[in-house]
């Protein structure tokens, strides 16, 4: 389960990188904003996975 949604979000970030990049390159400057904000959030996502991912092995 935890490896899925690190997978997820690890996924949502590169949608991210890769929305940006092209929102930059055909001049949609409205969309990279909304981008950006996706790919902090799934970022923000991850970080809390991977810290409850580590209590998790700390505690077994």
């Amino acid at each position: 389960m935890v490896k899925a949604m690190i997978g997820f979000y690890i996924m949502v970030i590169l949608y991210s990188v890769f929305g940006t990049a092209y929102s930059v390159a055909t001049g949609h400057f409205e969309l990279v904003t909304l981008n950006l904000f996706v790919g902090l959030i799934g970022a923000g996502l991850l970080a809390l996975v991977n810290m409850e991912r580590k209590k998790l092995k700390s505690t077994n």
